[in-house]
C-alpha cells in the first residue's frame, strides 16, 4: 500500500486490516497476519494464505475505492496485492 491517501489515514487502514484479519480466521482460522513493514514509505503486508491477502485488498477498495491489483503466482498458490490511492 502506498500513495499520500495511505499515509493521511494510516490508522484507519491499520484498523481496517486488522479487522479483516480478525473476520476472515473465523472462516479459516490458519489465515493470519504475517508481517506489517513500512519501507520506502509504502506498508507491506504478508500473509499465510491468499484469502486474508485478497479480503484486504477488496476491503481497502470497496471503503475508500483507489487502484487494486491483483497477481496471481505459482499456479494461484500466491497472491501479490497492490493498493494505492
Amino acid at each position: 500500500m502506498s500513495g499520500p491517501f495511505f499515509h493521511e489515514h494510516r490508522d484507519e487502514i491499520e484498523n481496517l486490516i486488522n479487522n479483516q484479519e480478525k473476520m476472515e480466521k473465523e472462516r479459516h482460522p490458519l489465515e493470519r497476519l504475517m508481517s506489517m513493514k513500512y519501507e520506502d514509505g509504502s506498508l507491506r503486508i504478508e500473509t499465510t494464505g491468499i484469502h486474508l491477502a485478497r479480503r484486504i485488498g477488496d476491503a481497502l477498495n470497496n471503503a475508500y475505492q483507489g487502484k487494486l491489483d491483483l497477481e496471481y503466482l505459482e499456479g494461484e498458490r500466491k497472491v501479490r496485492v497492490n493498493w494505492e490511492r
